[in-house]
């Protein structure tokens, strides 16, 4: 899987700033998504200016890295040099690589690079090979739409990886939900110490299973 990502707005603070800390403005604003990637078991390909290309062998650690990303960017809003950012473009795709020169070439790399263009502020989009693999109780999409991008005969299909905190999901996390039948029935005829005692000791037997 092809991951891409890049500052959104970066040439206009390079080009307001000296050439020499314009270079630590970048280094700094893109350390997280090298990190990200790295955690990620991600192989990272190429520095492209104002970002990175990347690779993983699993999609599903893929967007885990992105949405990582994502939110990194949506939280912090300035570099520890406090230069303001403006967000992150992030486009995933699955397809074959050609790899050369420690670099990777094809047409699943042209895509992530024309589709990147088009993509909102701290948003994560994907082709349709990435939503078809990814697990669907971890992840949440949103179809974006058909997209022809520049050199493309036919239209792509997008969709967005939707936040985390949006989605209401939250992985490895269950939820079990009990009632108590005839609580009122039978607290009517209960002390209050009486009620107490029972409350205790079902909240025990719940924290027990």
């Amino acid at each position: 899987t092809i991951l891409l990502a890049d500052l959104v707005g970066s040439s206009s603070h390079v080009t307001a700033i000296p050439q020499e800390q314009a270079v630590d403005f970048l280094k700094d604003a893109t350390l997280p998504i090298k990190q990200a990637v790295e955690n990620y078991g991600g192989t990272v390909i190429k520095f492209t200016g104002d970002g990175y290309l990347c690779t993983f062998e699993s999609v599903c650690e893929a967007l885990r890295a992105a949405e990582t990303i994502r939110e990194h960017f949506m939280r912090q809003k300035h570099t520890p040099t406090d230069i303001s950012l403006d967000g992150v473009r992030i486009v995933l795709n699955t397809a074959d690589v050609t790899v050369q020169d420690n670099d990777i070439m094809g047409d699943g790399v042209a895509l992530v690079a024309r589709l990147e263009k088009d993509v909102p502020a701290n948003q994560v989009f994907l082709t349709r090979a990435v939503y078809e693999i990814a697990d669907d109780a971890e992840f949440h999409f949103e179809l974006v739409g058909e997209m022809t991008p520049r050199g493309w005969h036919s239209p792509v299909t997008v969709f967005q990886l939707s936040p985390l905190e949006m989605s209401y999901t939250d992985p490895n996390v269950f939820l079990l939900i009990t009632d108590m039948h005839g609580l009122i029935t039978h607290g009517e005829k209960l002390t209050p110490l009486e009620m107490h005692r029972w409350l205790l000791t079902w909240g025990e037997m719940h924290r027990k299973a």
